[in-house]
């Protein structure tokens, strides 16, 4: 449970000179409305930097002097507060290119002259590669194109996707933020560091915390997993099934086994790799080593009949896994 007893926010909607602000400075201040549940002595600094400068500010000032100290104030803020006690590091820029596009099978072209800005579901549905749900991904609406029921009812829309509520959390996992009711706020996902990497509406991709996120990203988060991450893993089960039940022979012996391991292996060996997105933490890449890493270990596999060299090989490729690359 997040415990917002302490935010930026609630110091600050008591003051009144933040309504007075122009709109800009206005969103200046509450962006940086970070839960303050273990960092409660910021308070404190944050009402020194507030009491010091803003409550000198005169009324006297012309628009230029006065937006002028406001801006150093912001700055000095930024500096002594938001990026030093809330430890959140900007990690990168998160968009959409038409090679992106492509990889994916979808049209660039009408997404091109639209505005669109990608939203945190858009960042970790796309990293974790979950590719049967890239109409939504690669939607060309400029608004908001995730189904309602995503977000009304999470745990179930995930658990349709093949993903599990799991603690504590590996990285890799999808972090989902929720509100009083349950709805779905804000995503990102569990990195090996222990903080979640996630895109904060229009603004870089960032890591932080799992408490330190903005007050409106709700009170409690959960973690999922996803118990077979990659589409290869699902391709290979499917093939490993088609090859048994056309297998012409279900004699026990030692030849028909290993010829029967064989011709999987072949078969794998020759199968392209296919629905990946391309900056995704599986990407093709990925999935080439992790093929590798599959066809390595079932060539291992010595079983004494066939029905055990299926299930040998299918529980190889069902628990087949390779560090996720780029400390995430």
């Amino acid at each position: 449970i997040l415990d917002p007893d302490f935010t930026i926010e609630n110091e600050l909607s008591s003051r009144e000179f933040i309504y007075k602000l122009p709109e800009y400075f206005q969103d200046l201040f509450f962006k940086k409305n970070i839960e303050l549940n273990e960092v409660n002595n910021s308070i404190n600094l944050l009402k020194n930097i507030l009491d010091k400068e803003i409550t000198q500010l005169q009324p006297e000032l012309s628009n230029d002097e006065l937006l002028k100290k406001i801006r150093c104030v912001v700055e000095r803020w930024e500096t002594e507060i938001y990026d030093t006690v809330f430890d959140i590091h900007n990690i990168s820029s998160f968009n959409l290119d038409k090679s992106d596009f492509d990889m994916a099978e979808m049209p660039f072209d009408e997404y091109k002259n639209k505005e669109k800005i990608p939203t945190c579901f858009d960042y970790a549905f796309y990293k974790l590669n979950v590719y049967y749900l890239k109409s939504y991904i690669f939607s060309t609406k400029c608004e908001e194109a995730w189904p309602d029921w995503m977000k009304m009812s999470p745990v179930a829309f995930l658990k349709n996707h093949d993903f599990y509520p799991s603690y504590p959390p590996v990285a890799g996992d999808l972090v989902v933020y929720l509100d009083k009711l349950d709805r779905a706020t804000h995503m990102g996902i569990w990195t090996s560091q222990k903080v979640v990497r996630s895109k904060w509406g229009r603004q870089e991709v960032c890591d932080h915390p799992v408490n330190h996120v903005l007050n409106l990203y709700g009170v409690a988060v959960q973690f999922f997993h996803k118990n077979i991450p990659t589409l290869l893993q699902k391709n290979l089960c499917d093939k490993l099934l088609d090859l048994k039940l056309n297998w012409a022979s279900d004699t026990d012996n030692i030849f028909n086994i290993e010829h029967f391991k064989t011709s999987f292996i072949k078969m794998v060996d020759q199968m392209p790799i296919t629905h990946t997105f391309k900056n995704s933490l599986y990407n093709v890449t990925y999935c080439e080593n992790l093929k590798l890493n599959i066809l390595s270990k079932i060539s291992q596999i010595a079983s004494d009949t066939l029905p055990k060299a299926f299930q040998e090989i299918q529980q190889t490729i069902n628990t087949a896994h390779l560090d996720i690359p780029i400390n995430i």
